[in-house]
């Protein structure tokens, strides 16, 4: 909501959420509770659950995210590749974005394997009509790699490093009025 107002508009905001969470609809009720509260638009919100905690209880997270889903929120995987999630389980959830976690972005310009198991990552991902982020960039090696093979979104310290509310809101207000640039210059 501050954000909001300080810049215009609210910016993305993704929710680490955990299977727990989705054991009831007591969290989805909480979580329209909040958004009304906040004025934050639905559309704005992403809700991370990792692939290891999904498959804890498959079934009750696949009701409790169609329904979150149906609300207009969207809904990634994080860390994916680390866990043990069946294809077919991650075809039937509402899955809008997939993050490939980081430990096969430290291979790229490392190792051919890590490289092809990230370019196969990203065009299954494609395929299941889903937006994929490319998690612990840092270095523009691996940027010019994740380009090269159309990922959406890249994110990791070679952008910027874990910043407080005021820093973010400065680099929000700079990226818009053109006084600062987040994009690492080659």
């Amino acid at each position: 909501m501050a954000w909001t107002k300080e810049v215009g508009e609210c910016p993305a905001i993704a929710i680490n959420v955990s299977s727990k969470q989705l054991k009831t609809d007591e969290f989805r009720e909480q979580f329209k509770q909040m958004l009304k509260t906040y004025q934050i638009p639905v559309d704005k919100v992403e809700l991370e659950l990792t692939e290891t905690g999904v498959m804890e209880d498959p079934e009750k997270c696949l009701e409790e995210l169609t329904k979150l889903h149906e609300l207009g929120v969207k809904i990634s995987i994080d860390d994916f590749g680390t866990g043990y999630s069946s294809l077919d389980y991650l075809r039937r959830l509402p899955l809008d974005i997939l993050k490939i976690d980081q430990s096969f972005t430290r291979g790229i310009g490392e190792s051919e394997n890590d490289e092809e198991i990230v370019r196969v990552m990203i065009r299954m991902a494609h395929a299941m009509g889903l937006k994929v982020i490319c998690e612990g960039c840092e270095t523009n090696e691996q940027l010019k790699f994740l380009q090269e093979h159309a990922c959406d979104y890249v994110q990791g310290y070679l952008f910027s490093k874990p910043q407080s509310s005021e820093d973010i809101t400065r680099m929000i207000v700079g990226e818009n009025n053109g006084t600062f640039s987040i994009m690492p210059v080659h």
